[in-house]
């Protein structure tokens, strides 16, 4: 099994080390079997920009192509140092608190030689801290993950993946003008790759999925089937590649009346390495919908300074495609009207880096990015109070500075932290809403020898409008939890999660209130 998990690990790292284009990997294969302490949050999703932070402590990633675009407050693994006790093929956690009641998870994998199987269920209920406010999720998933040997005759190092997921959700828009009005999602996903990074001449991959929405509330349905494909040929140390993508959206019950869209890009490269230090990558994307086309040149260079130290400069005009997926999946409160998709062009994106890291124990590094967008996607409660219109700004600019480090060691825990600078305008100069000014994120813990573990966590959101006028602000966002696990016996642990221990009126939308001080006592049992 612990091969096995390493293998994993170790091919995730390499595909991604080799192909930074779209990538056609899913994400990482879910792995249940270890143990961890999590600092838990609000579970609620919410319009906010998702952290630069790797959460891969055994060999750390920062790249400026990760940079925020939409904050969550949504608690984040923090997966310690693995130990030969933290192995197990199944885990049940049950916990209930002050608003949460309540919540569990159950996980299970197994592996049958180069197969890996694993299932997971869960749930939880947030009652009503305010009138009307709450929220009850609930899901299932099924990840499949079969691999070639690497001495095989046939394709060897080839990686099939096969995942479903498959979750609901329900909740009230509890801080508009129609308090009781609820919304009750479903959402479906289902994931199938084969790729193969092994061979040495060649890299190449096939990745569909399909993402299926239904807002029970008004019927509207949506399913968007998206098929990736990459093939790269390696010629000692040159490598020319193509990547492509195509996505379709089809539409039931749309106010707008149209019922299917279409989405395409690809891009062609080459890669120089001429030397172990040094390599540069540069090609043209091009990228069209049903009514627009983008062509842009790109390329990007990586220079290693010193053994450890890397800096790496990339300009990557793209475009995006937004889907009603991802608007609720960014906010929950949004309402979707006639616009049933966006089309963003990123025209310039320059995303500079600076790396510095210590054998997989300390990393630092040091960002910036700039862009200019057309099209650019944010959410206002313009027409109706707590309804958020899906909106676009024609002209946008963006500029992020920032620093994260990353400690992690047996004997001192270990220690996440960002700060980050974001300044976005459009070209009236004023910032876009709920792209907050500045923003902050820490997190420490330690696991103790006689089976305490201990996280503590701080988020933290400042400087942030709620209007394209720029005339209304919300207070700063100062989230504070610790998370504390006692190991009674190596299958048996207790567990107590203290959320928003300040007990801040905390918002990250306008009126929508985070649940306040919360205590979650839980128990998880291993085998």
């Amino acid at each position: 099994m612990k091969k096995i998990v390493l293998f994993i690990l170790f091919a995730s790292q390499i595909f991604f080390a080799q192909n930074d284009q779209k990538s056609i990997e899913l994400p990482d294969f879910v792995i249940t079997g270890r143990q961890s302490v999590d600092v838990q949050t609000a579970s609620k999703r919410k319009p906010s920009l998702i952290s630069t932070l790797s959460e891969d402590f055994l060999i750390p990633q920062y790249t400026p192509e990760e940079l925020d675009l939409f904050y969550s407050s949504n608690p984040k693994p923090i997966q310690p140092k693995i130990t030969s006790d933290d192995y197990f093929t199944g885990s049940l956690y049950v916990g209930g608190g002050r608003y949460t009641l309540p919540i569990g998870r159950f996980n299970l994998t197994n592996s049958f030689g180069n197969y890996l199987l694993s299932a997971n269920l869960w749930g939880s209920n947030i009652s009503e801290y305010i009138p009307n406010a709450g929220l009850n999720t609930s899901g299932v998933s099924l990840n499949n993950y079969f691999f070639i040997d690497t001495n095989s005759d046939f394709l060897p190092g080839t990686s099939i993946k096969l995942n479903g997921k498959y979750s609901r959700d329900s909740y009230k828009f509890f801080a508009s003008n129609i308090p009781a009005f609820e919304r009750k999602l479903g959402l479906g996903e289902l994931n199938f790759t084969f790729s193969n990074t092994y061979i040495k001449w060649i890299n190449f991959g096939f990745k569909l999925d399909a993402h299926l929405l239904k807002f029970r509330e008004s019927s509207l349905d949506e399913k968007v089937f998206d098929l990736d494909g990459l093939i790269e040929l390696k010629l000692n140390r040159l490598s020319v590649g193509v990547n492509g993508s195509f996505k379709k959206q089809l539409l039931s019950n749309n106010p707008s009346l149209v019922s299917d869209y279409n989405y395409f890009s690809i891009n062609s490269y080459v890669k120089l390495n001429p030397t172990n230090s040094f390599n540069l990558k540069f090609g043209v994307d091009y990228s069209s919908n049903d009514f627009n086309n983008f062509f842009a040149p790109f390329a990007k260079m990586q220079l290693a300074i010193e053994k450890n130290l890397v800096f790496q400069i990339e300009y990557k005009p793209h475009t995006k495609h937004f889907t009603l997926h991802d608007f609720v999946t960014q906010n929950y409160y949004m309402v979707s009207r006639t616009t049933d998709n966006v089309f963003t062009k990123v025209k310039s994106d320059l995303n500079g880096l600076f790396k510095y890291e210590f054998e997989n124990y300390f990393s630092t590094s040091l960002f910036g990015h700039y862009s200019k967008s057309e099209s650019f996607l944010y959410f206002e409660d313009l027409i109706q109070p707590g309804f958020f219109d899906i909106r676009t700004s024609p002209d946008v600019q963006s500029i992020q500075l920032g620093m994260n480090i990353l400690y992690n060691t047996h004997l001192f825990g270990y220690f996440i932290s960002e700060i980050k600078y974001n300044s976005v305008k459009d070209n009236l100069d004023f910032y876009i809403p709920y792209q907050s000014k500045y923003k902050f994120e820490l997190i420490y813990g330690y696991d103790f020898s006689f089976g305490l573990g201990a996280r503590i966590k701080l988020n933290s959101l400042i400087d942030t409008h709620t209007n394209i006028t720029n005339t209304n602000k919300i207070d700063s966002f100062h989230d504070l939890s610790i998370g504390l696990s006692y190991k009674l016996f190596n299958t048996l642990s207790f567990r107590a999660d203290f959320q928003n221990i300040l007990n801040r009126a905390n918002f990250v939308l306008k009126q929508y209130q985070e649940k306040p001080f919360d205590v979650i006592l839980g128990i998880e049992y291993r085998w």
